[in-house]
């Protein structure tokens, strides 16, 4: 099943969409082509890849 996640804060916005199976999630929306960072969900062991802010 697809789930999208979409924290706000702000004057910002995320959204991420993964794919959830019985072996785990896979994530659907990164590129490869922005930076991203390393996030543990509170409570859990979960660790995620989410965009970065862009600095050029």
């Amino acid at each position: 099943m697809g789930y999208a996640w979409n924290p706000t804060v702000q004057g910002a916005k995320s959204e991420g969409t993964v794919l959830v199976t019985d072996e785990g999630f896979e994530p659907l929306t990164t590129t490869g082509e922005w930076p991203t960072r390393t996030v543990t969900a509170i409570g859990t062991d979960v660790e995620l890849e989410r965009p970065e802010i862009l600095q050029r």
